[in-house]
């Protein structure tokens, strides 16, 4: 007997009370394991976020740096907010390197050093920060993490680091890069 022979046979034979008992109850088992990790993996909702709003909780990263929730202040909103504008609008093909402000010279000249790969497509798109979140480190660096959309159906986050030098406060890097 072939496997195809065998594969028509299983498949038009009738069904037994009991098999139709277990194949229902394999299905709500897996209907369910399949509801529960979409509850898991459900990015929380930008109203619950803010919700939530900061904490002054002290978290460690995986360097062993701990790190304190802090408000987000004028300060570092504005710079956050003016470097976001030129960098997003130069990784999106849109403006050069020389239009990012709020940064150190440095950063700026690595950025230029290595231009961004920008498909053809992402010319058009739009990006916009959706959200702030900022978290201070023991070494009084500023890590603060945007919460962008282009116009896709995912959001993505930039993470910057952020320091005052000479009595300003400036972007030195990007987090994770």
């Amino acid at each position: 007997m072939s496997a195809g022979s065998w594969i028509r046979q299983q498949r038009d034979r009738p069904i037994a009370d009991h098999e139709r008992r277990t194949a229902m109850a394999a299905i709500v088992v897996l209907l369910a394991a399949v509801a529960v990790l979409f509850t898991l993996t459900q990015p929380a909702s930008q109203a619950s976020r803010a919700a939530q709003g900061f904490s002054r909780k002290a978290t460690t990263s995986g360097g062993g740096v701990e790190r304190h929730n802090l408000a987000l202040t004028p300060e570092v909103e504005q710079t956050a907010r003016r470097f976001l504008a030129g960098y997003l609008a130069y990784t999106y093909g849109q403006a050069p390197a020389r239009r990012i402000t709020d940064a150190t010279g440095a950063l700026i000249a690595s950025l230029q050093t290595h231009p961004p790969r920008v498909p053809p497509a992402a010319h058009t798109r739009r990006p916009r920060v959706l959200s702030l979140h900022t978290t201070v480190a023991q070494t009084g660096e500023i890590t603060l993490t945007a919460v962008v959309n282009d116009g896709g159906l995912i959001n993505y986050q930039v993470g910057l680091l952020l320091t005052s030098e000479h009595g300003r406060l400036l972007v030195t890097g990007l987090d994770g890069a």
